[in-house]
């Protein structure tokens, strides 16, 4: 009969025992702690970007607090068309549409990135062999403008024209003309997409 019991006692402590190490050993998911769900635990902050080539971009993500204990990595499927730093800052390299991918723990977050052709520099300028002209009545000078964006000429471009005395010169298809003598200035405006810049002549005529 005690050898019964012993037995009884025994096989109760051993299964009492495994109840408490077994519950000790659970490891805890990413969400068991902070109450977020799937959609808000990792958060970028937009989930499309546009930017031109050569540009960047900064991606930010919101994390919620029960991941703060993992790393947060960054990963873009085609980097031909666009890199990633450690830090989430996009870098545009050729056109072309990919996807950036943020990782933290077992949750990702991914952005769609449009790549389009780089336009140089942000102003447009133009330049002259010279911005002072004496002519004779009859004269006609063809102007020779070099058009930029930043560092690239500029071909197909508007002008617009406005001439002072327009009894002195006309102007046609960058050319002036010299109608009677006297003195007249001649202020172009050079235009392409939404930029412009002008420039401001002098004519003298004898």
């Amino acid at each position: 009969m005690k050898t019964k019991r012993f037995l009884c006692l025994l096989t109760l402590t051993f299964a009492l025992f495994g109840c408490k190490n077994k519950k000790n050993n659970v490891t805890p998911t990413p969400d068991s702690k902070g109450g977020g769900n799937e959609q808000t635990m990792l958060v970028l902050s937009t989930n499309s970007i546009s930017i031109s080539e050569e540009k960047t971009y900064k991606l930010e993500a919101t994390i919620d607090s029960s991941l703060q204990k993992y790393l947060l990595f960054w990963s873009v499927e085609d980097e031909s068309i666009a890199k990633v730093d450690d830090d989430g800052v996009v870098t545009a390299i050729k056109t072309g549409y990919t996807i950036c991918t943020a990782w933290c723990g077992r949750y990702q977050a991914r952005c769609v990135v449009e790549v389009t052709p780089y336009i140089p520099g942000d102003s447009l300028s133009v330049s002259f062999d010279r911005t002072s002209f004496t002519l004779n009545i009859n004269d006609e000078y063809s102007l020779n403008p070099v058009v930029k964006l930043g560092s690239v000429e500029i071909l197909e471009y508007t002008v617009s024209a406005e001439v002072e005395n327009a009894s002195v010169i006309s102007y046609l298809n960058n050319t002036i003309k010299a109608l009677s003598a006297g003195e007249s200035s001649l202020l172009l405006t050079y235009s392409y997409l939404e930029y412009s810049v002008q420039q401001l002549l002098h004519v003298v005529v004898y």
